[in-house]
Parts: C-alpha cells; sequence; structure tokens
C-alpha cells in the first residue's frame, strides 16, 4: 500500500524529441530528480533524470565558452541524453 500511496497517477512526462533545455526546465521547475520519457502513444521509451542533465554538461577543464556550450546542448533532445527504457533495472519493468 506504501508504493501505491506515493504513484503519481498522472505523472509528468516528456517526449524524445523535446530540447535538452525543454527538459532540464521542466526538471528544476517541478522539482523532480526522473522524468519517463514517453513516444506518441504514451509508451515509456526512457527516463531523463538530473543525474543527465550533469552528464549533459561541460566538465571544469573544458575551453569552451558558455555560448558554445548553450549551441552545443541546444542541439541535444531528449531521446539522445536519456537512459533507454531497455537498460532501465529489472526491478522497473516497462508497461507492454
Amino acid at each position: 500500500m506504501f508504493v501505491k500511496s506515493k504513484m503519481e497517477r498522472n505523472p509528468i512526462t516528456i517526449n524524445p524529441e523535446a530540447s535538452f533545455f525543454e527538459a532540464r526546465k521542466l526538471v528544476q521547475e517541478e522539482g523532480i530528480r526522473h522524468l519517463p520519457v514517453v513516444d506518441n502513444k504514451e509508451r515509456l521509451v526512457g527516463l531523463f533524470t538530473d543525474r543527465d542533465i550533469r552528464e549533459a554538461g561541460p566538465s571544469d577543464a573544458t575551453l569552451l565558452s558558455v555560448q558554445e556550450i548553450n549551441y552545443l546542448l541546444g542541439k541535444w533532445n531528449v531521446g539522445g541524453l536519456m537512459t533507454p527504457a531497455e537498460n532501465l533495472s529489472p526491478s522497473h519493468p516497462t508497461p507492454s
């Protein structure tokens, strides 16, 4: 019963074609750490997390300017950065 009481009936989701910046904004505004990525048929195709955001960002040793970094991040979409559904833990099965 504990899990049922904590689960969202209508979770916030995003499409794999959404931009990195759209996903990051949604994660930050909603205060969430995991954003389910669903296709046009509402099937889970992956998970975009705060870890994905951190990993997409530049290292402290980068020589790129802020403008260059933002340009490159703007080229990425969620589908290229998310953890694909088939790589998620078996304890989190994907719905059929």
